[in-house]
């Protein structure tokens, strides 16, 4: 399937006036200034204009007008369409402020009855539906592992997401110790926070969690979780099935709605951002459940933002160190400044410590939440170029906020060799406090 000759890519080279039909569908406004391409990570990796806004865009606009031929349509442009990461610097530097997020997200909802994601993607669809079942699956795959590495190999078995599988064995062994330190807290005390834990952290970053709740009973905060929260449902929304991000966005509104916190705190940015969209996802969908939707979207923070407003931490002595750390922020976390600032402040405060931000050159690790799964070549090609800034400013440590990106940065530091601790920021601010190390 070739681009309609009604589209011409560069700069200035397309007006609204030249746009007809495809003006008011989806991205409506975009004139193909081509602004947005240097910021692209996925066409600045490939130079394909099909992997890149405005080739998107494009698309999207010619899935809305096929009717005859969809389905063979959809076969031969999921893939240029599934490739986004979803970093959203597109819509950062776009000049007319296109809605390029909601476009593509209905874009994968139309193309569902005609095409599913991957089967890695739908199990972990399914799983994270399940977390129970999730985490008796993931404590089965370190024995196998190499087991069914050997089967890929000799057999050359394909579809087997081998790097899923890495992922969940890398992250359940370092949650293995702590399955019998982590407790709620409750003391007495006037603050009182709802903690969000969703489906990966638990299993794959398990330790943030505990760090999160020992800073928080140091500063003498209550802690409660309540027990029928389950998954945000953004990977759901991601990949095109709303209803399914939908039933579990009510279910996790009914879990929160019953309790009487200050905030509903968070330790993952991915999640973070689509809860803080609850209400727009709701509004005309469930009207019975919008004004729920918003007070509980309005109450969410992550655990940072969290600290740094409160000033729990503001008289506290913390132990000095040398240790030098790179700060890496989420795409998620990129038009968020007040937890950009939230990150580096709460660190600033550990005497002696030294913090470099990542070279703006780099535009989005390479993660993009199932990206990594579904597109595993392009993921490890974008994620080099913070590899090398990495072996350029040799940093003990790398801290983010995104439970993706952790996972992908931890992996391509193993692979590479790298002597670099990869953690959440929550995690390097409990080790410095004047409580029980776990780093």
């Amino acid at each position: 399937m070739t681009f309609s000759d009604d589209y011409q890519f560069g700069f200035n080279q397309t007006t609204n006036s030249d746009l007809g039909d495809f003006k008011s569908g989806p991205a409506d406004g975009c004139t193909m200034c081509g602004l947005c391409l240097t910021k692209c990570p996925t066409y600045q990796n490939s130079k394909d204009p099909k992997l890149s806004p405005m080739g998107r865009i494009q698309l999207m606009r010619q899935l809305n007008l096929e009717s005859a031929n969809k389905t063979q349509f959809v076969k031969e442009n999921y893939q240029a369409l599934d490739s986004c990461l979803m970093c959203l610097s597109c819509e950062n530097v776009c000049p007319s402020q296109v809605n390029y997020a909601d476009s593509l997200i209905e874009a994968k909802h139309n193309m569902a009855p005609y095409q599913q994601p991957i089967l890695s993607v739908r199990l972990l669809m399914l799983l994270t539906r399940k977390p129970s079942l999730l985490k008796f699956i993931s404590s089965l795959i370190n024995p196998i592992q190499h087991l069914i590495e050997t089967i890929v190999t000799l057999f050359k078995v394909k579809n087997i997401p081998l790097r899923g599988f890495s992922f969940l064995r890398n992250g359940y062994r370092q949650t293995k110790s702590l399955k019998n330190e982590f407790n709620i807290t409750h003391n007495e005390s006037s603050r009182k926070i709802s903690l969000f834990s969703g489906c990966m952290p638990p299993l794959l970053n398990e330790k943030a969690l505990f760090a999160t709740m020992q800073v928080l009973n140091f500063c003498n905060v209550t802690v409660c979780q309540p027990k029928n929260q389950g998954c945000c449902g953004a990977i759901h929304m991601h990949n095109g099935q709303k209803q399914q991000a939908i039933e579990l966005a009510t279910k996790n509104i009914n879990a929160f709605d019953d309790n009487d916190s200050d905030a509903i705190i968070n330790i993952a940015s991915g999640c973070g951002i689509f809860l803080k969209n609850y209400g727009k996802l709701l509004n005309n969908e469930k009207l019975d459940l919008s004004q729920k939707a918003s007070h509980f979207e309005d109450n969410t923070l992550d655990i940072c933002t969290y600290l740094h407003r409160s000033g729990l931490l503001n008289n506290v002595s913390f132990k000095t160190t040398n240790k030098k750390i790179a700060i890496h922020t989420p795409c998620t976390m990129q038009t968020d400044n007040d937890a950009i600032t939230s990150v580096r402040e709460l660190l600033e405060k550990i005497p002696g410590i030294s913090l470099f931000n990542l070279p703006d050159s780099i535009i989005c690790c390479g993660a993009g939440a199932t990206n990594m799964l579904t597109h595993p070549t392009q993921s490890c090609e974008i994620r080099d170029q913070t590899l090398n800034a990495l072996r350029e400013l040799k940093p003990d440590i790398l801290v983010t906020s995104n439970i993706g990106c952790f996972l992908n940065l931890q992996e391509g530091v193993a692979k590479n060799h790298l002597d670099i601790k990869v953690l959440h920021p929550i995690q390097v601010i409990q080790h410095y406090l004047p409580i029980k190390e776990v780093l």
